[in-house]
């Protein structure tokens, strides 16, 4: 696949950069609806941090993130710009009573 093949050439750059948390400057965009491949990269790739869009109105779900993070449980940043943007069109009832 070349995203495997894009992620070892990133991984050759990021191991040149690291610093003192382990992390380089150079990081990857690794969609949240793709669980399993991110476990894959993310072996690929110990030492970048992934930004993870698509989690929420996308369809990445919150039990699945845990693969975007390294063993210490950092190492990602979740987006869910859309939830955030749209979230008015997504109120429950209650919360329309109480505000």
């Amino acid at each position: 696949m070349l995203y495997f093949k894009m992620a070892e050439q990133i991984e050759e750059l990021a191991s040149k950069t690291v610093g003192i948390n382990n992390y380089s400057f150079i990081g990857a965009v690794v969609g949240a609806t793709y669980p399993e491949e991110a476990r894959k990269i993310r072996k690929t790739l110990p030492h970048s941090i992934f930004l993870v869009p698509g989690f929420g109105i996308q369809g990445g779900k919150a039990e699945d993130l845990g693969v975007f993070f390294d063993e210490n449980g950092i190492g990602a940043v979740i987006s869910s710009s859309r939830g955030i943007i749209y979230s008015y069109m997504n109120q429950n009832e209650d919360w329309k009573k109480n505000n």
